[in-house]
């Protein structure tokens, strides 16, 4: 069958849903009854795509082409596309729309944006009910992430016929698995510039409200203050900016050599540091799935969540 596959994460934002996005195209592509092409709304996205080798690996289409940037960009439709060439529509996530009438299949994540408003603009939240808004209809398929991703579609979006939800969980790669190599463990703690010799509690999130990082930070430096604790640091990998996170109270100005924010990890070193932590932390406020604390089991880490 041929499937096109709309996607917008192009590795610039390495969340949850990019990488669910990038492990269900690597299984279609290993597939031989499918082919697969990847379809974007507009061409904003072309040249991110073109850096990355597995995606432009895939042949590509446009619905409309972007000229230009700013408010004077116009959008000009590609006559050439015709979406009833393909046998369904196939989407991760709300972003490229496709105006079709062709049996469409889209995974849901979460209603984070309406569940939780006070950490959404008005803007926001609005933006995100108007893109589901726009793409359901009674006929819609979906798999959802989770009985909560269900659950919560539902009741914001009444159009939804639940019987036409399939709750399929995420599920981890094949890459992790308990890693207990003491060379390789040595090598990756030496690129992000940590002692070997240092046992540590792991973290991976963005560093945004929903994760409740500074809760992390807080209790972690009760922990060792309250147990004259040494030899214990507090690894926190995940992109945003850490003074979002922090505050200088006297406790953190004492231990913040204690604290290490790794920013972006390679993937070839997060199942590493999953399995040499002391244990996995991840109090997140508000969950789809949570994807990280699957991943911290798999690859043998003990969690706290």
């Amino acid at each position: 069958g041929t499937i096109l596959a709309g996607i917008d994460q192009t590795g610039e934002v390495r969340g949850g849903i990019f990488f669910v996005a990038f492990n269900i195209l690597r299984q279609f592509s290993k597939d031989k009854d499918f082919e697969v092409t990847l379809y974007f709304e507009k061409s904003n996205y072309l040249s991110s795509v073109k850096q990355n080798a597995f995606l432009n690996s895939f042949p590509i289409v446009c619905a409309n082409y972007c000229i230009g940037s700013g408010n004077s960009a116009k959008l000009i439709k590609n006559t050439k596309f015709n979406p009833f060439d393909y046998d369904i529509y196939f989407n991760v996530e709300y972003l490229s729309k496709l105006n079709a009438d062709i049996p469409k299949f889209y995974v849901l994540h979460d209603v984070i944006p309406l569940d939780m408003p006070e950490i959404f603009t008005k803007e926001g939240r609005l933006t995100f009910f108007s893109n589901y808004n726009e793409i359901f209809d009674k006929n819609t398929n979906c798999f959802c992430v989770s009985n909560h991703c269900k659950e919560g579609f539902l009741r914001f979006f009444k159009i939804l016929d639940s019987n036409k939800m399939i709750v399929t969980y995420n599920a981890t790669s094949n890459q992790f698995s308990y890693k207990n190599d003491k060379k390789l463990l040595k090598k990756t703690l030496d690129k992000y510039n940590l002692n070997v010799k240092d046992r540590y509690i792991l973290s991976f999130c963005a560093l945004i409200p929903r994760k409740n990082v500074p809760f992390t930070i807080d209790n972690f430096l009760k922990f060792i203050d309250k147990n004259n604790i040494n030899d214990l640091k507090l690894y926190l990998a995940g992109g945003g900016d850490p003074n979002r996170v922090v505050n200088n109270s006297n406790l953190y100005q004492k231990y913040k050599d204690k604290i290490k924010f790794l920013g972006y990890v390679d993937d070839e070193d997060v199942n590493v540091l999953y399995s040499n932590c002391e244990w996995f932390v991840y109090p997140s406020l508000y969950e789809g799935f949570g994807m990280p604390v699957l991943e911290a089991m798999s690859s043998g880490a003990p969690v706290v969540t």
